[in-house]
């Protein structure tokens, strides 16, 4: 059976309610039929739940000008 991927894309790296939500969505994603992935702007306690519960996540620098929009 061919897995689905999902990407998420968050804009932080830290832990507010977007990302225990998002961590909430993939703590019952089912992995054997999806596999996500999580790109975020910068290290923080995100990457650590992240790794906990073993998915893939990449870190990826914005362009200076999208951090000044939020």
């Amino acid at each position: 059976m061919h897995k689905i991927n999902i990407v998420y894309i968050n804009p932080a790296g830290d832990i507010g309610g977007a990302e225990r939500s998002l961590l909430g969505i993939l703590k019952h994603l089912d992995l054997n039929i999806f596999t996500p992935y999580v790109l975020i702007p910068r290290n923080g306690a995100l990457v650590d739940e992240l790794k906990k519960l073993n998915i893939n996540f990449l870190i990826i620098e914005p362009p200076a000008l999208i951090l000044t929009l939020g």
